[in-house]
């Protein structure tokens, strides 16, 4: 796993984190943002009765101290089981 919180301290020394966020491409969820702890090169994600498979594409963006979320492109690969029209 590669954590993408980075680490900010505080002056009292506490660790604060980012918020880290998966940004969909492609398949049923295309466009979507979802919160992301630790990312893996595979993100698998429910939808309606089964589930869908995200890979991972480059490396995670926005990561200095103060542009922002990180945020990790994850593109479409497969759902687990066949997708159909009132899926939707």
């Amino acid at each position: 796993m590669i954590p993408l919180a980075s680490r900010r301290y505080r002056r009292d020394g506490a660790t604060l984190k980012h918020m880290a966020l998966a940004r969909l491409h492609g398949g049923p969820l295309d466009g979507q943002i979802i919160p992301l702890g630790d990312a893996d090169d595979k993100l698998i994600v429910p939808y309606s009765e089964t589930q869908v498979v995200y890979n991972r594409r480059g490396g995670p963006q926005n990561t200095g101290p103060s542009d922002g979320p990180t945020e990790v492109d994850y593109w479409f690969e497969e759902s687990l089981e066949d997708l159909t029209l009132d899926d939707d």
